[in-house]
Order: C-alpha cells, then sequence, then structure tokens
C-alpha cells in the first residue's frame, strides 16, 4: 500500500468510526470533515468528492495515486442504515462488461444501505485493452492469510478493511459458459459463491430469478448456475474475503459467446442487483427492473 493511500485511508476510518461514537453526529458531516482530511493526506491520493441530499450522501476517494494505476473508489449512502457491500469491476482489462457494468452502477440510488464501488480496479490493463497491465496478474495477487502481493493489491485490500463489507462481488466475463462444452473453455453464465448454504442460498435465488427474466429464448446450456469454488483457497479477491474474513463472496460471471456487451453488461447489474438485495441493500435497479 503506497503511503498517501495508507494515510488517506487511516484517516477516513478515523472520521468513519467517530459516527458510532456520536449518535448526534451525521454521518454527512463526518464525510463532509473527511474531504480535508484527505487532501492533506496527499493531494491525488486523498482528492473527495462528495454529494449530498437529504436522501442520500456520496462520496468518493482515489486509492494508488500518483502511478499508473490511480482508481476511484466510491461510496453511495441510501436514506436508511443497512448493510455495507463492496462491487468490483476491472480486475481484467479485458472484461469490458465487469467494468462498464460498474461504471453504470455509479448512477444507482440506495435506498437502504451503502454500496461502496471499485469499477476499474486495474486502470492501466483498462487503457490497455489487455487482460493484464503492468502490474501483472491482479486477480491473484490475494493470498488467504498473507499481505496481497503488489501494491495496488494492498491498496484494494485497505479498502476491504476501511469499510468492512458484509459481501463482496467481483464483476467478471468470460468467452466461455461454465460446465458446458462451448468453443472457448470458461466460467460464463456462473454465480460462484462459498459452499456454506448462508452464502449459496442467495446465489441460488439470483440464478433462478435470471434464468426466468432473461434466458428464456436462450439454449439451455445459457442458464446461469451457481458453483461453491470460494473457499480461500485461491489467491483471488473473494477467496481471500471468504478465507480470511469469513464473510461472503461472490464471484459473477457472464458469458461473452454469442452475446452483445449491452446484454452482458444488463445480466452483470441484475445478478449484482439481486445479490445486494438478498443481503438487504434496496437499489433503484432492482425497484425499477424486479
Amino acid at each position: 500500500m503506497t503511503p498517501l493511500t495508507k494515510k488517506a485511508i487511516t484517516s477516513v476510518k478515523l472520521k468513519m468510526a467517530s459516527v458510532g461514537g456520536d449518535k448526534n453526529l451525521s454521518r454527512r458531516r463526518v464525510l463532509a470533515g473527511t474531504a480535508g482530511v484527505l487532501v492533506g493526506a496527499g493531494g491525488m491520493a486523498g482528492s473527495v468528492s462528495a454529494s449530498e441530499s437529504c436522501a442520500v450522501s456520496n462520496f468518493s476517494y482515489t486509492i494508488h495515486a500518483n502511478t499508473p494505476y490511480k482508481t476511484t473508489v466510491h461510496v453511495i449512502e441510501g436514506q436508511q442504515a443497512g448493510p455495507t457491500a463492496l462491487v468490483v469491476g476491472g480486475m481484467h482489462g479485458d472484461e469490458v462488461a465487469g467494468y462498464e457494468a460498474g461504471n453504470q452502477i455509479l448512477d444507482w440510488q440506495i435506498d437502504r444501505g451503502t454500496l461502496v464501488m471499485l469499477p476499474e480496479a486495474d486502470v492501466d490493463a483498462i487503457n490497455r485493452g489487455t487482460r493484464h497491465g503492468s502490474v501483472g496478474y491482479l486477480n491473484r495477487q490475494f493470498p488467504t492469510g498473507r499481505e496481497p502481493t503488489s501494491g495496488l493489491a494492498q491498496d484494494i485490500w485497505g479498502v476491504v478493511e476501511m469499510h468492512e463489507p458484509d459481501v463482496v462481488i467481483d464483476m467478471h466475463s468470460s468467452r466461455g459458459i461454465w460446465g458446458t462444452d462451448t468453443e472457448f473453455d470458461g466460467y460464463g453464465q456462473a454465480v460462484f459463491s462459498a459452499p456454506s448454504a448462508v452464502a449459496r442460498e442467495p446465489a441460488e435465488r439470483t440464478v433462478n430469478k435470471m434464468n426466468e427474466r432473461f434466458l428464456g429464448s436462450y439454449p439451455d446450456s445459457y442458464d446461469f448456475t451457481v458453483g461453491e469454488t470460494i473457499d480461500g483457497s485461491e489467491p483471488m479477491l473473494a477467496h481471500k474475503v471468504v478465507g480470511e474474513l469469513n464473510r461472503p463472496g461472490y464471484i459473477v460471471e457472464v458469458t461473452e459467446d454469442n452475446t452483445d456487451l449491452s446484454t452482458q453488461i444488463q445480466w452483470t447489474k441484475s445478478v449484482v442487483t439481486n445479490l445486494l438485495r438478498a443481503y438487504g441493500l434496496e437499489t433503484s435497479y432492482a425497484s425499477e427492473h424486479f
């Protein structure tokens, strides 16, 4: 983790923690005060933009500043208190649906809970249009029980540690379809969860809704399924969340096989909003589409 990011995240965490100690202090006042703290922590590393209304409080901050990997974390708070979710896109620069869905999710309103968005995890790879940026294979830099193996991965994990999300969702796309014989091997049309019943049940409800709502005109091979593979055994973000923090972590995979980008994005957003609803976060997208 870069010193600027570490200082910025520590400052924000202290500010956020103060809410619990003063019942008369509104969260919007805390976030407004945070802006000055972050700017003082190192300029770009702590730059914050805030948008407030009587219903929600939104703000953003930058991690891994002053590097080609500089990226922005966005926080969207609902009118009602509730659980916190972290949703990540752009682990791979060539999986466009994930980071495009992430950027579109920034327009959602949250009725209940807090949504933390990192839509473009590997900005360098996204800018190159390649699977990996010069930081290497970001999606394999989160070993369970050990420090993440790159500065960028450490900063992303710092976001997890700061916000302490109740659930983490990592958005991907794949050339193939999980468990079927297609031209390309792959992981598409699957929601990967921990094997526990408490984690699997929201995933099963989500894939059932997806198949009922969107997949009727597609071959059966395009039906979404649940993969019970997130157990901490792989050095991936969702695995680290499950294996190290014992919290729900999901990997969402849509297929690129004979699907256009707009369809992939729609499916990704729909899976995410249904998983969020299962954990008590109500979104404007869910209200409009489900």
